[in-house]
């Protein structure tokens, strides 16, 4: 026996007008989208300051390096100048 083609129309419509899981499906499509976003600005944060403080400490040992051959204020100025 095959089901009439108005029972099947019914129940999705029926399926349609429940809506005691769509939260938890919608939760389950958002939140790994969510979760990688985060962990990608995380990743991002650490790789910049690991950049920044690797450029810190290369400016620090040029200036290092330049001060120890100063001789005068004015060759110490031009190390560090004043703002």
């Amino acid at each position: 026996m095959r089901k009439s083609p108005t029972l099947r129309f019914r129940s999705i419509a029926a399926l349609s007008r429940n809506q005691a899981g769509s939260a938890l499906v919608e939760a389950a499509f958002a939140l790994p989208l969510l979760i990688s976003l985060l962990f990608g600005i995380l990743v991002y944060g650490s790789w910049f300051m690991t950049a920044h403080s690797l450029q810190q400490a290369a400016n620090d040992a040029a200036r290092a390096e330049a001060l120890k051959n100063c001789e005068t204020l004015t060759d110490w100025i031009a190390v560090y100048p004043i703002p």
